[in-house]
């Protein structure tokens, strides 16, 4: 489910009153107090819980009134809690609980104030740091033999603390499962999109659809038909940075077996950050070069005089 979870402040005003009005049937559960509703998905809803025991602010995820009835959706809560249980990442939504009650199922997981790159896009520049944090991550989910299958703006979150998040492993499998096709057609492979057994390659060519969209202002796929992504051809502009086009050509690549892993982009990622890092240093220290000069010859100037 796709969740921008945002601080108490950002919703007051205009949206105050819509997201209060769409409170939660159950006011509670257990220990847990339903504060208010943050978020809406395909399968369930998002709302600010607090935990009177623990003495701290929860995100209670659960399934929609119509979700509930359907035993499939009850099976895929599931799965993303025991998913959520084994990925031990600090950069992952981490889970408190998994309660079931008469009223339904809940996941309780740890609030994240923040934003969604979907609803704040970082720049060119910060764009790079974040993906290279998300790729620390997914290097770890795979380790831990999980495929996201979702990675998308919505679903990678700057917390207020500046620290990467990555959100939703409602629809994550395991490698080498056959799983349904689904994801998000922007940022879907060609062999998720046609329904391959999951591969952590799947995850490389979406975050690198994540990383082009925001170092070009564009996006890679926008069909309708998730077929037509086999088709697409990408046009990675010259005025990026060569390293970083390189790198973007591997990743989208249309053969995963040539994509690089997640360490590997990780790597990659350094580098370019260490080149712009030297080029800026180089920089300022022209300048100051050349104010010291200015200054100096002043001086020697005013000696004259």
């Amino acid at each position: 489910m796709s969740a921008t979870l945002q601080t108490a402040g950002a919703l007051r005003g205009s949206l105050g009153t819509e997201l209060l009005e769409r409170s939660s049937a159950v006011e509670r559960v257990g220990r847990l107090r339903f504060v208010r509703w943050l978020a809406s998905g395909g399968m369930g809803e998002i709302y600010l819980g607090y935990d009177e025991t623990l003495g701290r602010d929860v995100a209670i995820k659960t399934l929609s009134k119509i979700s509930r009835l359907d035993p499939e959706q009850r099976r895929h809560l599931h799965r993303e809690a025991r998913m959520l249980a084994r990925a031990q990442h600090p950069g992952i939504c981490q889970l408190h609980d998994l309660i079931s009650a008469e009223e339904g199922d809940y996941l309780v997981m740890e609030y994240l104030p923040g934003h969604t790159l979907a609803a704040q896009p970082p720049s060119p520049t910060s764009a790079v740091e974040i993906v290279r944090s998300v790729a620390m991550i997914l290097a770890d989910l795979h380790g831990a033999s999980i495929v996201h299958r979702d990675i998308k703006p919505d679903n990678i979150m700057v917390t207020s603390y500046e620290r990467v998040k990555l959100l939703d492993l409602g629809i994550a499998g395991f490698i080498g499962h056959f799983r349904d096709v689904a994801g998000t057609t922007a940022y879907m492979s060609p062999e998720q999109a046609v329904g391959f057994p999951l591969a952590p390659a799947m995850d490389i060519y979406a975050l690198g659809a994540v990383l082009f969209e925001f170092s070009t202002g564009q996006r890679i796929n926008a069909f309708a038909n998730v077929t037509a992504i086999r088709r697409s051809r990408r046009q990675i502009p010259e005025s990026l940075d060569p390293d970083l086009r390189a790198l973007l050509a591997r990743m989208l690549d249309l053969d995963p077996a040539k994509r690089p892993s997640a360490l590997e982009v990780v790597s990659a990622l350094d580098a370019i950050l260490d080149t712009k890092t030297q080029r800026s240093r180089r920089r300022g220290f022209a300048f100051w070069a050349a104010t010291a000069c200015g200054f100096a010859g002043a001086m020697a100037l005013g000696s004259l005089i």
